[in-house]
């Protein structure tokens, strides 16, 4: 559980340092999409768009019953996931 965790924070970090100066978003979806399938029990990657201007990364996986189920809304049952919160960079 913990290697899944640390992959997840790892998968989350990257996305969000590919498309905080706003690359091209869906390039840096799609290759963090298929590394996520690869690296984590049925691994998915979602990032939302909140109205307050912040952005949330969310790495998801699936988890045994015991672990601490996911709280954000997207995300299917007996799924754990890293979510992280980032603001999107302006270029001067």
């Amino acid at each position: 559980m913990a290697l899944a965790h640390e992959r997840a924070a790892l998968i989350a970090d990257s996305v969000v340092e590919g498309i905080r100066s706003d690359a091209d978003r869906a390039e840096v979806l799609s290759q963090w999409r298929t590394r996520a399938a690869a690296m984590l029990p049925s691994g998915a990657i979602d990032v939302t768009d909140r109205a307050d201007g912040m952005r949330v990364a969310t790495v998801i996986w699936r988890a045994d019953d015991s672990a601490e189920p996911c709280p954000e809304p997207q995300t299917l049952p007996h799924s754990v996931c890293i979510a992280v919160a980032f603001a999107r960079c302006r270029r001067l």
